[in-house]
């Protein structure tokens, strides 16, 4: 959060292009965790941080994942 501080709300192309390289890094790393407490904890910062700095297509993704995440593991356990 404190880009938003260092930029005082207002982005550029570069501080929105660093926003977007750190929410896309935690979308690709955050499911290489083991502990799903973990995994939901860093989704909510992440998406919590996209939508303080505008990035409202990646806030929305970002938190739709557990979700879907959560039906996939309810129908894995229901196939075996």
């Amino acid at each position: 959060m404190s880009v938003r501080e260092v930029v005082e709300g207002h982005h550029t192309k570069r501080t929105k292009g660093f926003l977007s390289a750190c929410i896309a890094y935690g979308f690709i790393t955050i499911p290489t965790l083991e502990n799903i407490l973990t995994q939901l904890q860093l989704y909510l910062i992440v998406g919590q941080v996209a939508y303080a700095n505008q990035c409202l297509s990646q806030g929305e993704l970002i938190n739709s994942l557990p979700i879907n995440h959560s039906r996939l593991s309810t129908e894995r356990a229901v196939s075996f």
